[in-house]
């Protein structure tokens, strides 16, 4: 089973809003709120990158949901935070793990398959024909 235990962002976006203002966005991985991240206006019509970080406890997949959703905003024109579709720097990474079942160490195999042999061995003797004594 694949399991998701953090995720890093690195996404570009354009400033422009107005300064003294600012968007929240939540980060929702499979349904679950994972962390959040604020962008503060700077009312320049740049491209910029907001980068961030979150660790959290396990959320299984084995097909997962990325969601960056806006949680506040100002109200009025005050103008906004873009997300290009085709900005070449955007991007977030998963921190996935696999759950293995655990494997036995080759000691335990020789402890299983020992008497395994043994009985074998014994069963094949009784199966051989005898033969008789000759005086």
């Amino acid at each position: 089973m694949n399991f998701i235990t953090g995720i890093d962002l690195s996404l570009v976006y354009r400033d422009a809003l107005m300064i003294g203002y600012s968007q929240a966005y939540d980060v929702i991985i499979n349904g679950v709120t994972v962390g959040g991240f604020t962008i503060a206006g700077g009312d320049d019509f740049l491209y910029k990158t907001a980068t961030n970080s979150f660790a959290f406890a396990p959320i299984t997949g084995p097909d997962d949901t990325v969601l960056f959703k806006l949680s506040s905003a100002p109200a009025g024109a005050v103008g906004n935070i873009g997300w290009p579709w085709d900005s070449v720097g955007s991007g977030f990474s998963i921190n996935d793990e696999a759950e293995f079942a655990s494997v036995p160490e080759p000691g335990t195999f020789s402890l299983l398959l020992g008497p395994a042999f043994a009985g074998l061995c014994v069963l094949r003797r009784k199966k051989q024909p005898r033969e008789r004594e000759r005086h």
